[in-house]
């Protein structure tokens, strides 16, 4: 969810600077569906179930999230930014991986945010003798502040790669349509002469 808030606050940033947004609807994704159905299950599934959800099944349905999204970037590399947003979801998945299906959160970020025990399968949470703790939910914002939560740096990159296809989409030039030199019409071919014999 912080990773939805955290886009749409840096695409209005944008916005207020004078990238004109609107130009996102003329953008060509390949497969854009399949973002929709990792976020869908990120933030229903394992965000509003979680607590129903075994470890076992929610493990696994977060893995299939990354791969969903996963397959989007690998059709969309040739898009601005896109590979940025590849290497951050990339370091998640690691580090998800390496630990069962869980984003290791450091104690201190966690409290931090002011988190509390969790009920049922979370997708972040401190786990004992996490694996590769540098790629989980080490950073924190503030308990009391705005989107009060923990986060990664593959967050992080990912967001940035977002913002920048925004704005390298937004602030690309726009096809000429204007017709250089004179309209110049074709002369009348000269009218033959007809001879009497």
């Amino acid at each position: 969810m912080i990773l939805i808030l955290a886009c749409v606050v840096g695409i209005a940033m944008l916005a207020a600077t004078g990238t004109d947004v609107r130009r996102l609807a003329t953008i060509e994704l390949r497969a854009g569906w399949l973002v929709w159905v990792a976020i869908t299950t990120q933030v229903v599934v394992l965000t509003v179930f979680g607590r129903f959800l075994g470890d076992h099944v929610g493990a696994l349905v977060h893995l299939s999230t990354y791969v969903t999204a996963g397959i989007f970037v690998i059709v969309n590399l040739g898009l601005p930014g896109v590979w940025l947003m590849g290497l951050g979801g990339a370091a998640n998945l690691l580090a998800i991986t390496a630990n069962g299906g869980v984003m290791p959160a450091s104690t201190r970020a966690w409290e931090l945010a002011g988190r509390g025990d969790t009920i049922g399968f979370a997708n972040s949470v401190p786990v004992g003798d996490p694996h590769l703790l540098v790629l989980g939910d080490v950073f924190a914002i503030p308990d009391g502040l705005p989107l009060s939560n923990v986060f990664s740096i593959g967050d992080v990159v990912l967001v940035v790669g977002l913002l920048w296809l925004v704005y390298r989409w937004c602030h690309q030039p726009l096809p000429s349509t204007d017709v250089k030199g004179d309209d110049v019409s074709p002369s009348p071919e000269p009218a033959r002469s007809s001879r009497s014999r």
